[in-house]
């Protein structure tokens, strides 16, 4: 049976707190930006959320992906309770609609598979939206939990070195760790 390639965790963080504006007239939607500087393909992706807000069922809460991938996280729910701690986790045994607390650790509205395969480096946008007038909050952090393969080191070819048995007429190169050049060493003989 093949071994699966072995994986780390890398967790980018905004960390609030930030106001959440009532809606007025009109829902009133809040960016967040996470800039992520790391290039790696992600494998798994799970969203942390801690947010200060009476009537949760106010809000609508959307991750968008650097390449333009939108999913919407939570959808209108926990009816009056107050305040969002959840993990969000395509793995999780529950759904978040199945929650009269949004707390704990529940699959979001829609599947964070869909960023699995890209790349974790730009810009990503959480979108926190109050569809509802009476009640404000914060968002107090938001955490992105991107599992990646682990990267090994790939020595560089002025690192590698070698020994080997010469074999007449063949032609033998080496490394310059200086200058990076790369030169004929010299010619066998038989």
């Amino acid at each position: 049976p093949a071994t699966p390639p072995a994986t780390v965790k890398s967790t980018y963080t905004l960390q609030g707190p930030y106001t959440l504006r009532d809606a007025v007239s009109q829902a009133s939607v809040h960016q967040f930006a996470i800039d992520i500087n790391d290039s790696a393909t992600i494998l798994d992706l799970d969203v942390v959320l801690n947010l200060k807000h009476t009537y949760t069922s106010d809000l609508g809460i959307r991750l968008i992906g650097p390449d333009g991938t939108a999913r919407t996280l939570v959808h209108r729910r926990g009816g009056s309770s107050n305040d969002i701690q959840l993990t969000l986790s395509d793995e999780a045994t529950q759904g978040v609609g199945s929650l009269s607390l949004l707390r704990g650790t529940a699959r979001p509205e829609g599947s964070l598979s869909a960023f699995d395969g890209k790349n974790v480096k730009g810009r990503w946008i959480l979108q926190v939206i109050d569809y509802a007038r009476g009640d404000a909050g914060q968002l107090l952090g938001v955490q992105l939990v991107v599992e990646q393969a682990k990267q090994t080191k790939q020595a560089k070819a002025s690192e590698i070195a070698y020994w080997t048995t010469k074999v007449p007429g063949m032609i033998y190169y080496y490394f310059d760790r200086i200058t990076q050049d790369q030169h004929a060493r010299d010619t066998a003989r038989a």
